[in-house]
């Protein structure tokens, strides 16, 4: 998938996911010839899943 189809999916901008892909939390290949990159799409879900945080209990509720 690219980067623009993987950040729609996490629901970020184009940019925040290039950030990602640079920082390596998602491997991505060079295409040949071309400026673009590919990432899996199971390391994207992968993400996804990691990145969602359980809601908080507020203290003191019963």
């Amino acid at each position: 998938m690219s980067i623009p189809e993987a950040a729609k999916l996490l629901g970020i901008s184009r940019s925040s996911m290039q950030r990602i892909v640079r920082a390596g939390r998602v491997a991505s290949i060079q295409v040949p010839g071309m400026r673009t990159r590919r990432l899996l799409r199971e390391d994207v879900e992968q993400l996804a899943r990691a990145s969602i945080r359980p809601a908080t209990v507020a203290s003191g509720e019963s």
